[in-house]
């Protein structure tokens, strides 16, 4: 068996026993994969701007990158009476 095969033979066994989990623990194991998707992608972001600083400091550039700063004006305050 290759290394695919096992692989998917790892995923097959992985799906089959997310079929059997009651409702209440699938749920959880649905919280905990969001949770570690959102982590995954945060850091891939993190990841991604400390390389873009990386290379614009490698090209004499000043870059301030902050993340997540929305883009855009700020929202109005709304004025009470």
């Amino acid at each position: 068996m290759n290394d695919a095969e096992k692989a998917q033979a790892q995923k097959s066994g992985v799906l089959d026993a997310l079929e059997k989990l009651p409702d209440a623990e699938l749920q959880e194991v649905i919280k905990r994969a969001q949770a570690l998707l959102k982590e995954r992608e945060q850091e891939r972001r993190r990841e991604a701007l400390r390389e873009i600083q990386r290379l614009a400091k490698e090209h004499g550039i000043e870059v301030d990158l902050k993340e997540g700063r929305k883009r855009g004006r700020p929202a109005k305050a709304k004025q009470g009476a």
